[in-house]
């Protein structure tokens, strides 16, 4: 993956020495990868299919990892590996995503800090839905984001005091911080690589006419700082129309 620009924010400087539930969103096979290279004892929640694989079900059954339809009856058990001093991946969503968006939240990992008194340890992944996403096998450069947000208690009754209300509340939070994210990282530079995917299959001279067009505009940064991410636009003489694709791009709103 040396093609993809990875990036790592980490304010409150987490260290994972202690353990807790880790939740994050999940749209892409690579947000595992990502995850588990932060740190060495960390362990995910897997779902029946992938645990029954015959290609990858004995690598995750040797690495400890769980099913998450018996995190009741496996409960025990996790509770001795946090003992040792390892944390728990589980993406709340249950499944991946088709784009960027966060689908509802179920209450296993909440009921689970709940019931062995752990601290959930949201984090957020950006970018991974447009590198590699679900259902396709072609990695594509791009730029990824791990932001680490603080800690949540597991006695903090801010998010609610049992774990059907903590689902609810920190459901909400991880939204309201993933929209910040977003705004914070998508600019026309961001979609650079989105953007000239369009242009391929249209000819070598389309082509390398949007690669100079953009470059010689600074992929026209200026030019959508400057217009309202829900205006009604009309382009009059777009020259390859790279700037409607990137004004499109950074906000579905606007009406080109």
């Amino acid at each position: 993956m040396f093609t993809v620009k990875k990036k790592i924010i980490n304010e409150h400087f987490e260290d994972f020495k202690k353990p807790s539930i880790i939740i994050a969103n999940h749209q892409s096979s690579l947000d595992i990868i990502l995850l588990l290279m932060l740190h060495p004892k960390l362990i995910m929640f897997t779902n029946k299919r992938i645990w029954n694989s015959k290609l990858f079900g004995r690598v995750i059954r040797l690495g400890d990892y769980f099913p998450a339809e018996n995190v009741e009856s496996n409960l025990s058990f996790i509770e001795d590996r946090v003992k040792n001093g390892y944390s728990i991946i589980i993406f709340p969503e249950g499944t991946r995503s088709h784009d960027d968006s966060i689908s509802r939240f179920h209450k296993g990992a909440f009921y689970l800090a709940e019931q062995l008194k752990l601290d959930i340890l949201p984090i957020l992944i950006h970018g991974t839905n447009f590198t590699l996403p679900k259902n396709d096998y072609l990695l594509k450069n791009g730029r990824l984001t791990l932001k680490i947000l603080p800690r949540i208690k597991h006695n903090d009754l801010n998010y609610g005091i049992n774990y059907s209300e903590r689902t609810k509340a920190i459901s909400k939070y991880f939204r309201n911080e993933y929209a910040l994210l977003k705004m914070s990282v998508e600019n026309n530079h961001y979609f650079k690589n989105e953007v000239s995917l369009n242009y391929l299959y249209k000819g070598p001279w389309t082509e390398l006419n949007h690669k100079i067009e953009s470059k010689i505009n600074g992929n026209y940064q200026e030019i959508a700082d400057l217009i309202s991410p829900t205006a009604k636009i009309l382009i009059i003489g777009g020259k390859w129309g790279s700037l409607a694709f990137y004004l499109s791009e950074v906000s579905k709103n606007r009406i080109i």
